[in-house]
């Protein structure tokens, strides 16, 4: 048996940028906030588009996941794709709450079987500093 944690505790980033604009990715997003919110932890969803699109021959974008008013969504806008995922990961990390003791970076595109999976991980980071959820 898997003990309760307090999930307020918990926070899930996720980074979304689609310099190829795939359908799948704004398709798939609702589904996983939705199964987020199901596991009562705290989103933060950073989206990131790239300013100069035309110059590195990429569709015009524009942010078509977050909203700007949001506190849960971060919007940033960046010049190339170079290790940007690390980057806009540190972003989020720095913007969520100070109360937030446990972290977790998922793909927009993913869904746990059992939504008990929060409880799960940090009952596995009470004995190890990391841990792969897919794992658990």
């Amino acid at each position: 048996r898997v003990p309760k944690y307090d999930l307020n505790h918990f926070g899930v980033i996720t980074v979304i940028f689609n310099p190829i604009k795939y359908k799948s990715r704004s398709e798939l997003y609702p589904k996983f906030e939705e199964h987020m919110s199901r596991s009562h932890v705290t989103l933060l969803t950073v989206e990131c588009i790239f300013e100069l699109s035309e110059n590195l021959d990429l569709p015009k974008q524009k942010f078509e996941i977050t909203r700007p008013n949001d506190p849960r969504h971060l919007q940033i806008r960046a010049p190339s794709v170079l290790w940007l995922k690390e980057n806009l990961i540190n972003i989020a990390v720095k913007r969520l709450p100070s109360y937030i003791e446990y972290i977790a970076w998922l793909d927009a595109d993913i869904e746990f079987e059992r939504l008990d999976w929060p409880h799960l991980t940090i009952h596995q980071l009470q004995q190890y500093p990391i841990v792969q959820l897919f794992e658990l």
